[in-house]
């Protein structure tokens, strides 16, 4: 006889259906090295396919769970008839479609299948060891033993059918490799092109459901530009939202987020309007509403909110995300929640907001270098750089950091001391008229989004420490605090990267 439910092998089923189960193998989770996720999407294309549960062993492999619901009765007396072109292999069970998107994601995006073996298993919660054993054979074949967690399968029991699957890799398997190409909601892109698969806070983050109002206080290298990025894009590939704005301080900043948000975008190989995701400076946000009310426009005037923006409504998107309003004036901070009052906010280091989302993990390289040279700024800072233009790699990697009077001077007899050029980094320009592959000069207002692997900082003692600290965690290698006599903010810089020596390497040199 035929068996009408095995044609729905893979029909859908809800969250609710699979706690039980999902509750089992998480806890095996917790003592294995198995990582899980439940109800998540494969986004490729315009294609959006689900898995109800996932397990990755870097020791292995994938792991695909699929709960039915059958019981006993349902199941005895059936026999299967199998189809000619039917897979006999027991690795595959009825998952063809599921592996199918898996090898098309890996071969589309990183042009390989992603060496990593893919097991499949049926999550059988009513129906016992026993009773399977009393199933007619075809059946046992088409759903086999090896395959299946019972309703009376215990942890060890679980462990073991898993780690049957295969015999444990020589060499671990990357999770940021397979799981950072499968689920680009996911993935963050370094500068570097490598992808980091995103922290379970990280994740949290994206797949939160923002309330009316949230202000997210985040470290650091915590990411948090990239994962506005990728919930405005993941919330639209859900249809949760249909318009963004985020703000970035400044023009360039706003124009490097907006290049990584396309990059992001072509190298996820998935089809979002980009019209949705609008990335604006607060001045240009104003400017937008000025217009809508026929007032003058402030073009490159200083920022300044009319109290008459202040009574008006302006429907620009559902969702606004301020990234850095520890940057801005506090008087910006309250018009966006204006405009947002009905609608949806989400402030990023709001110094003026309790936090209503937290990020922990800071993703600074532990091995970078803090170095104090109390010498004249000038001449340390041409021997520095002399010195770094020799290295034979050196890419992406100079940026200097002063006040506007000593960056102009630095130009000056930087284009006679050496050939490579130096260029006065304007965060107020568009990306596409500067060149960012040189040396720059800038100044503590114009470093955000500014990514370094060398960075030298110049009138510490004369600088806001807010903006010293945020300059200081733009570099990813090596960092040059030089200065002519020590300060208050010296003294704290010192105290603060001198008690780090176990884990950071702090050079201190004074000038004889």
């Amino acid at each position: 006889m035929k068996l009408p439910i095995i044609s729905s092998l893979f029909n859908k089923k809800s969250k609710s259906e699979t706690d039980d189960f999902t509750q089992k193998i998480k806890l095996l989770a917790k003592h294995s090295n198995l990582i899980v996720f439940e109800d998540i999407y494969i986004y490729h294309h315009r294609d959006k396919f689900h898995i109800p549960l996932i397990a990755f062993d870097a020791l292995r492999g994938i792991y695909l769970f699929e709960v039915k619901k059958w019981s006993f009765d349902e199941l005895k007396g059936a026999t299967v008839e199998k189809k000619e072109k039917t897979e006999e292999s027991e690795e595959t069970l009825a998952y063809s479609k599921t592996h199918e998107m898996i090898r098309r994601k890996f071969n589309e995006l990183i042009h390989s299948d992603g060496d990593v073996e893919i097991f499949n298993y049926l999550l059988m919660e009513n129906l016992t060891t026993d009773e399977y054993e009393q199933l007619d054979d075809s059946l046992k074949e088409l759903l086999p033993k090896g395959r299946i967690i019972f309703q009376d399968s215990i942890e060890s029991d679980i462990f073991k059918k898993l780690h049957d699957a295969s015999t444990p890799l020589e060499e671990p398997l990357s999770l940021d490799k397979i799981f950072g190409t499968l689920f680009v909601q996911y993935a963050i892109v370094e500068d570097n092109n490598s992808v980091k698969f995103c922290t379970d806070e990280q994740i949290a983050f994206i797949d939160k459901e923002l309330s009316s109002f949230e202000n997210l206080i985040a470290p650091p290298k915590s990411g948090k530009s990239n994962l506005l990025l990728l919930k405005s894009i993941k919330d639209l590939l859900d249809e949760k939202i249909k318009s963004v704005v985020i703000i970035k301080p400044t023009i360039l900043s706003k124009d490097l987020l907006q290049k990584r948000l396309i990059e992001l975008i072509e190298r996820a190989i998935i089809e979002v309007d980009l019209t949705a995701i609008t990335i604006l400076t607060p001045q240009e946000l104003i400017d937008k509403h000025l217009q809508k009310l026929k007032m003058k426009s402030l073009f490159n005037e200083e920022l300044y909110i009319d109290q008459k923006l202040m009574q008006k409504s302006f429907n620009i998107a559902e969702v606004i995300m301020c990234d850095d309003a520890n940057l801005l004036p506090q008087n910006f901070t309250l018009y966006l929640k204006h405009i947002q009052k009905s609608k949806k906010l989400l402030l990023v280091n709001s110094k003026e907001d309790d936090a209503t989302i937290t990020l922990t993990k800071s993703f600074i390289n532990p091995d970078r270098r803090v170095h104090f040279y109390e010498m004249n700024p000038h001449a340390k800072t041409m021997h520095i750089i002399a010195a770094l233009t020799n290295e034979s790699d050196r890419s992406g990697s100079i940026v200097v950091v002063s006040n506007t009077t000593t960056r102009e001077k630095l130009r000056e007899d930087l284009q006679s001391f050496i050939e490579d050029e130096t260029i006065l980094l304007d965060s107020s320009t568009n990306l596409i008229n500067q060149d960012l592959n040189n040396i720059l000069l800038t100044t503590y207002e114009d470093i955000d989004e500014l990514r370094t692997r060398h960075l030298i900082m110049l009138d510490l003692c004369s600088t806001d420490s807010e903006l010293v600290e945020y300059t200081i965690n733009i570099a990813d290698e090596e960092i040059y605090l030089i200065y002519d006599h020590e300060c208050q903010e010296i003294n704290k810089l010192k105290e603060k990267y001198e008690s780090t020596k176990e884990r950071t390497g702090v050079e201190s040199t004074t000038d004889s």
